[in-house]
């Protein structure tokens, strides 16, 4: 447990009914200091370095980087960071004397972190900078606990990680996206008080549908909808290339401002969206987008066309971004400002306790950011602890001041725009966590829109994943609910858990991730004293009505809309004192032992619907006769590793690092070439393709469908819409072979638990340029 606070709370005081209740997460630590990073003594200050320089080994970052795949790029603009911050500080004299250095190690494609750290700590690592993701720093966690070492994430943004760490072995500089969120939507809400009397202002969120974009938009989303201000998701699979779709579905909705929550892609997005009609002026960008060669990618002839686009990023300020665009010709931006401070602050707690080992110099992590002379380079830093002087490091992503949960509880925002082409910083203002409104209430627009992922893997949903619980989920859940046996309420509920659990565990991953928040959320609200699980039990649903019950808001034992609303607007969320009652208990919600019902409950008893029909926002998806997927069925990798018709393609996939699409994923329809397919393309040619990770993951994106279909529906279809972005023509041979592009498929299709696999003669090429900007 972290030394300056031995009975950990989660650092969040919310106010319910007048009750001001600490968070009761994760008190207990280990006796065992061989185990366990541990302390007895509370540090507040740092301790000026002396001049015995600790023996063996100087002090080693351990870079643990991400595998080939979706999170490759976020980890580049890290890589360059982290070599700026070792010039710095080996420049002021390294780490008590010694020169710093790096070693790194890769994570592993099937997601084996231990092995990765444990590659770092053999090769000398005293601290591990990473994980990259969420999910991955989930997994991380017991494991730097186990192995008596402390790690620091530059880019784990989900509200999940904060109080799940006992043992104080897990720091972020990355801001929870909660907060994020909520200045964003602060900015927004200010915009739309602008509006005209009588002029509706309505938002639309082009997002990545994976954990960040998922967990921004969804949360975005609901805070608007608290605000009563609309807002429309499109979301988009993490490796489209052509947005041209997209754009003219925003174009249609012709909002007053257009969200974009993306990274890389950006570029092509923002081209798309002008030529569609959208004004630069109506774009706002996040993190991704604060570059400062945006303007000429984007529009490489006229760099003016992107005037008027606004961008607001915790990424570091201009003359940070400029240091970054120097060591790289096509340079990455989103979370460098993180990744630098991470390794600034490492040393610089390792100067202060005089040591190179985790144990000694983790308690200094908060101390050296927190309550002391101000200084923002290592080097002065470095100055003022020699003088004896406590420091507070101020660095480039904002004044960190990690709380006792290890997240930094101090962010800095910069808001930029385009003028003339050029990145011109508007204003950079640094916030407190305290200072922002408590929005963990998120949580519940995450779990719906997880439970929407859920169902569409299923084959029990098609419309947006927004986060809102409709009728359409309504639906779909009670359809699931028939299937699986259980009581047909629309709602889903513990028992509705329990079977889904029973029979596709290994899809409640992600689900059972946003529950964890649910429960930290009501545990902090002091309606739930249960496990922290992450399942969704008869004690959680009791504690979500017994909240909604003092709400005065329908029971439906979801942290749904109208759940948010009322909690926003009677100062739950801001922490602004109600009437005093204490919570009630936690008991059994009395529909968990209902005989099962045949229909679906009144919609009266949803709350009101805000978003535009699905098919403003959903593409249409591609016919399916497939059932749900059977629990046994292996997945699409497992699928064409068994079969060996496919080495040549599980070689190509793992290079491009698409074993996590085709191995969690779903549903997908994959049009697989087969080895004679790979045959047709000249060695040095496939080498070459395989050698530029960019075009690779291009021509693998035309080649993946989403949604469950057969050989039969897609004889129905003209073309087929592809991940690309790019559709592929659908004719028939005259002996009844669906053609793809001219290729003929090869019957019969192989059903995988996440998806479809059909085989192909010939490796698919899109007409439209995959390196275009």
């Amino acid at each position: 447990m972290r030394a300056h606070n031995q009975a950990r709370t989660s650092g969040r005081h919310l106010i319910v009914s007048g009750l001001v209740v600490a968070g009761l997460i994760g008190a207990g630590c280990s006796g065992d200091d061989d185990a366990t990073i541990t302390t007895t003594t509370v540090v507040s200050t740092t301790a000026a370095p002396v001049d015995t320089v600790p023996a063996g080994p100087g002090f080693v970052f351990g870079y643990l980087r991400p595998a080939t795949g979706l999170l490759s790029q976020v980890a580049l603009a890290q890589e360059d960071a982290l070599q700026l911050a070792l010039d710095d500080i080996n420049a002021a004299g390294g780490v008590n004397g010694v020169p710093a250095e790096i070693v790194s190690a890769d994570e592993p494609a099937d997601g084996d972190v231990d092995a990765a750290v444990d590659s770092l700590l053999e090769q000398g690592a005293s601290i591990i900078l990473g994980p990259t993701g969420s999910s991955e720093a989930l997994q991380v966690l017991p494991v730097l606990a186990a192995k008596s070492t402390i790690a620091c994430s530059a880019s784990a943004t989900s509200p999940v990680l904060s109080g799940l760490d006992p043992d104080g072995a897990f720091y972020r500089t990355a801001m929870n996206d909660a907060y994020t969120v909520t200045y964003v939507a602060d900015q927004l809400t200010a915009l739309a008080a602008d509006q005209p009397a009588g002029d509706p202002f309505t938002v639309a969120i082009l997002a990545r549908a994976d954990d960040y974009g998922i967990g921004v938009s969804a949360g975005l989303s609901s805070m608007l909808l608290t605000r009563d201000i609309p807002s429309d998701i499109i979301g988009y699979n993490p490796r489209r290339v052509v947005f041209t779709e997209e754009a003219s579905r925003i174009a249609a909705l012709d909002p007053d401002v257009v969200v974009l929550v993306s990274y890389g892609e950006a570029i092509r997005q923002i081209d798309s969206l002008v030529a569609a009609g959208v004004a630069a002026s109506t774009i706002l960008g996040l993190d991704g987008l604060m570059n400062p060669r945006l303007a000429s990618q984007s529009f490489p002839e006229d760099p003016t066309l992107i005037d008027g686009l606004r961008v607001i990023g915790a990424t570091g300020d201009r003359a940070f971004l400029d240091r970054l665009a120097d060591v790289s010709p096509q340079p990455q931006f989103v979370f460098g400002a993180q990744m630098y401070d991470c390794a600034v602050t490492a040393a610089l707690a390792a100067s202060a306790a005089v040591s190179f080992d985790p144990v000694g110099y983790g308690p200094q992590l908060a101390a050296v950011t927190s309550e002391g002379r101000v200084c923002s380079t290592y080097a002065d830093c470095i100055d003022k602890l020699g003088a004896g002087e406590d420091i507070d490091y101020n660095g480039v992503s904002g004044g960190i001041g990690f709380d006792e949960n290890g997240d930094a509880s101090e962010v800095r925002f910069t808001t930029a725009g385009f003028d003339q082409g050029e990145l011109t910083e508007i204003s950079s203002t640094d916030f407190s966590v305290d200072d922002l409104k408590q929005q963990e209430a998120i949580a519940g627009a995450i779990f719906v829109a997880r439970l929407q992922q859920l169902l569409t893997a299923l084959g029990y949903y098609s419309g947006p994943i927004d986060g809102q619980y409709s009728s359409d989920v309504v639906a779909a859940v009670g359809a699931l609910q028939s299937d699986l046996g259980v009581p047909v309420t629309g709602f889903w509920d513990a028992e509705t858990d329990t079977a889904a659990r029973a029979k596709y565990d290994d899809f409640l991953g992600s689900l059972g991730q946003s529950v964890v928040s649910i429960q930290l959320l009501l545990t902090d609200l002091g309606y739930y004293s249960g496990p922290i699980d992450g399942v969704y039990s008869p004690a959680t649903v009791a504690a979500v009505k017994a909240l909604q019950r003092d709400l005065g808001v329908p029971e439906t034992g979801l942290i749904d809309a109208a759940t948010m609303k009322a909690a926003y607007e009677q100062g739950v969320i801001a922490g602004t004192p109600t009437t005093t009652t204490a919570p009630p208990e936690t008991t059994v919600p009395p529909e968990t032992t209902v005989a099962p019902t045949t229909t679906l409950p009144p919609e009266t008893t949803l709350p009101p619907a805000t978003t535009l029909p699905v098919a403003t926002t959903v593409p249409p998806a591609p016919p399916t006769t497939l059932a749900p997927p059977e629990p046994d069925a292996p997945t699409m990798l497992d699928a064409l590793r068994a079969d060996d018709r496919f080495t040549t393609l599980v070689e190509v996939l793992t290079a491009a690092g698409y074993i996590d699409d085709v191995a969690v994923i779903g549903p997908l329809t994959f049009f697989a070439p087969t080895n004679e397919a790979f045959e047709g393309i000249p060695a040095a040619d496939l080498q070459a393709i395989v050698d530029n990770p960019p075009l690779l993951q291009a021509i693998l994106a035309f080649h993946l469908v989403e949604g469950r279909a057969t050989l039969a529906a897609l004889a129905t279809l003209s073309e087929v819409e592809t991940v690309f972005g790019e559709p592929i023509d659908v004719t028939l041979d005259p002996d009844g072979t669906v053609l793809l592009n001219g290729t003929r498929t090869i019957a019969p299709e192989i059903d995988a638990r996440n998806g479809v696999i059909i085989p192909i003669e010939s490796v698919l090429q899109p007409k439209a340029n995959p390196l275009l900007r």
